[in-house]
């Protein structure tokens, strides 16, 4: 059975900006480190591909439906002999 799955999305350019940007900061000051994950942290550097939701829809719906049916028919009396 197919799975819905998305994957990261980076934004390169601004990820190299970022560094460019935090090496140029680390030179004036002579402190600190640069955190690769701060950098992907930042808001655009990094982005979820969007999901199908139909594809989504599609799979999970006939299973929510098959588990809604069984709570709803009442139980067989069980027969003791």
């Amino acid at each position: 059975m197919p799975r819905a799955q998305g994957s990261l999305i980076l934004n390169e350019n601004l990820a190299k900006q970022l560094v460019e940007a935090a090496n140029w900061v680390k030179m004036q000051s002579d402190e600190g480190e640069i955190n690769p994950v701060d950098i992907l942290r930042w808001p655009g550097v990094m982005a979820a591909q969007e999901q199908d939701l139909d594809a989504i829809t599609a799979e999970i719906l006939p299973l929510l439906m098959a588990r809604w049916m069984i709570l709803l028919l009442p139980a067989k009396p069980k027969v003791r002999r």
